[in-house]
């Protein structure tokens, strides 16, 4: 089956169009379409290509919803040949889940998925997709989707540098019950994290959102339960992941492996020198190793391939990991393409 994938694209119609358009163009030889998350606009004053305002009507958690149903969605449902995945990225609201679930339960070719596995049948091709969307914490202020890395506090708090420090402190759109009993499993129950404090940006007050402080670093079981190690453990056991079971999935996880090309990123040292730094997650690449899938699909690093002179795929063991290497601010789009039954041969990257 041959597939086509792409992240990042932040709002971007252009890119949305053309996505779209170059998948029909190929005369119903791509059957399957993913998204690997970074849906929506950047919460941040900036000019975006389709002249969306968003510094105003994006923080909303409602704005979202309407940009979905209203801009993304129509264009999607342009594929004429095959099924979508759209899966979630720290751009993302932990709110758009539930309500684009709900938008798309009764389309039969579009797909929501969250930190789930998936079989999928397109005309009886049968495999199965694994998503994991969340990313380790970052210096930003809103975390629906950030974690700390493994269970060793260190792996996280290795991105901090003198010219990068990483936020722990944030706004999020899940309340305080979700965050104990959905996302933490009512594995930490010490103290309460949502904090009264909030800080003064364009967060503040707007309906929908909560603040809360994970920035207790000697707090181990806090560490350890809202890790993307202990996040990753959960889904394996709830899918009784084995090799055997992963060697011929698509695994989408918005966050790169560790080490590879794929989490290649520009940052300032600590002498204020622009350098190469590996900014992947350290369990994101254990998991991979572990299981083995047939391939993983990457985004959130958006000049990943440049600097990387081209390369936009690495291998950790039999696994292939790929990224698009998508920026978001421009007209043309980067994309992926590849079959399932050849991918040394197929694996391609097209930016049109």
């Amino acid at each position: 089956m041959k597939i086509l994938f792409s992240s990042d694209l932040h709002g971007n119609l252009y890119q949305y169009q053309k996505l779209i358009d170059f998948a029909n163009e190929q005369d119903g030889k791509i059957k399957l379409i993913i998204l690997g998350g970074d849906l929506f606009l950047k919460n941040k004053a900036e000019r975006n290509l389709d002249d969306y305002q968003h510094l105003i009507e994006n923080k909303r958690v409602d704005k979202h919803h309407l940009y979905f149903t209203d801009k993304i969605l129509p264009i999607l449902k342009q594929f004429k040949y095959g099924k979508i995945i759209v899966t979630f990225g720290n751009a993302d609201l932990f709110t758009d889940i539930s309500y684009m679930k709900e938008e798309t339960k009764d389309l039969d070719n579009i797909i929501v998925l969250y930190n789930e596995c998936y079989k999928i049948n397109i005309e009886n091709e049968i495999f199965n997709l694994f998503c994991y969307c969340n990313i380790n914490f970052m210096k930003g202020l809103k975390k629906d989707f950030e974690r700390f890395d493994t269970k060793n506090i260190n792996d996280t708090l290795r991105f901090n540098m003198k010219n990068y420090k990483l936020r722990l402190k944030g706004y999020t759109t899940f309340d305080n019950d979700i965050l104990k009993n959905i996302i933490l499993n009512n594995e930490y129950n010490k103290k309460d994290l949502k904090s009264t404090t909030n800080e003064i940006n364009h967060f503040s007050n707007v309906e929908g959102f909560h603040y809360f402080d994970f920035s207790d670093i000697n707090d181990k079981e806090l560490v350890s339960s809202f890790s993307i190690e202990r996040e990753l453990e959960r889904i394996a056991e709830k899918y009784s992941f084995t090799k055997e079971f992963c060697k011929n999935q698509i695994w989408i996880t918005h966050m790169p492996p560790f080490n590879t090309v794929n989490d290649n990123c520009k940052i300032k040292d600590d002498n204020d020198e622009i350098s190469k730094f590996h900014c992947g997650s350290k369990a994101i690449r254990n998991f991979i190793e572990s299981y083995q899938p047939l391939i993983t699909l990457h985004g959130h690093i958006h000049e990943c391939v440049d600097i990387s002179n081209g390369e936009y795929y690495s291998k950790i063991g039999e696994t292939f990991t790929v990224s698009s290497g998508n920026y978001p601010k421009r007209k043309t789009i980067a994309m992926i393409s590849f079959d399932t039954n050849d991918i040394p041969s197929t694996l391609q990257r097209h930016v049109i």
